[in-house]
């Protein structure tokens, strides 16, 4: 894949009777950068030499070569999805002899697998916030790169902070690693698994979590056939605190009213009072009582008044 490093090996052999100088020339891929070459290789204009003096007679041996894989080997960046070493482009010339070939070595450059966050999703950039108790399910792609068909096996081991829930095709939690083993892929068949997970309370920072939960990096790979395996991207989900609830806000303080002393109300008969007159016991209210008191003595003034001045006339 796009950064691994590949080396390479080329033997030679002296099959002359008498000793002789081996001249081995490779030409490296567009895709790659050199890295090494043993028994004093040279790079120049991206072609590598070995000038090997007095090889005596009989006498064999092995270069080796290290390239790194470059960017554009991959065919979204307008690469053929592979490397070449050999064929005419990587010679050995014994003597003066015409120089030979060498086999063609390709190593296939896949697009490096995919895994995102498809619940809840938003977008490429920041993913989306989740909550206790939320679930979150990944994608992840595969394609069997290779020409003929292999084994497939991706493994992913959740974050501390979340539950498994399940898995797309078989995939089986053990010890915190879900596993898919994907048997006979197709040459060039590609496709995807799925994994839901459940957000549990250990992720917020104020119960010692991170404050998010993590999928993929090393942790999460994905090995066609035999080749080494490769790493997924890293995806993030932030677990913000809960909101907290605000205090009741306290009520203010009610205006103190003025108690009101409680009177045994009077009882009333049955029979209606007929007399006008105040008796003991009515239950005509003081305030008329002394009302009726002073009108009448008011009308008894008023009489003897008018009957003295009758009395002058």
């Amino acid at each position: 894949k796009v950064g691994d490093e590949i080396t390479y090996e080329i033997s030679y052999k002296n099959y002359k009777s008498d000793k002789a100088d081996i001249v081995i020339k490779d030409k490296l891929d567009a895709n790659v950068e050199f890295v090494s070459a043993s028994d004093n290789g040279t790079v120049s204009g991206g072609v590598v030499t070995w000038t090997l003096k007095n090889v005596a007679a009989g006498d064999e041996g092995v270069v080796t070569l290290t390239v790194k894989v470059l960017e554009g080997a991959l065919k979204s960046k307008g690469g053929s999805a592979k490397v070449v070493n050999g064929g005419d482009t990587a010679t050995v010339q014994v003597g003066n002899d015409n120089a030979y070939t060498l086999n063609v070595v390709e190593n296939p450059v896949p697009e490096k697998p995919n895994k995102k966050e498809v619940k809840p999703y938003k977008g490429t950039g920041t993913l989306g916030e989740v909550s206790i108790g939320e679930e979150i399910t990944y994608e992840i792609s595969y394609k069997n790169y290779k020409s003929t068909a292999a084994d497939i096996v991706i493994k992913d081991k959740l974050d501390a902070n979340v539950e498994f829930v399940s898995a797309s095709d078989k995939g089986k939690c053990s010890d915190g690693v879900v596993t898919w083993t994907l048997k006979n892929v197709a040459a060039g068949e590609e496709g995807v698994v799925t994994l839901t997970v459940k957000v549990l309370e250990g992720a917020l920072e104020s119960k010692g979590g991170l404050g998010k939960v993590v999928n993929g990096g090393d942790t999460a790979t994905v090995q066609v056939g035999n080749d080494n395996a490769y790493s997924l991207n890293v995806v993030e989900n932030p677990v913000p605190e809960p909101e907290k609830p605000e205090p009741p806000k306290p009520e203010p303080p009610k205006p103190d009213t003025p108690s009101k002393s409680k009177t045994s109300t009077p009882t009333k008969t049955s029979t209606p009072q007929k007399s006008v007159g105040v008796k003991t016991g009515d239950t005509v209210p003081m305030v008329l009582i002394m009302l009726v008191m002073i009108i009448s003595i008011i009308g008894i003034v008023s009489v003897r008044i008018f009957r003295r001045r009758g009395n002058r006339r």
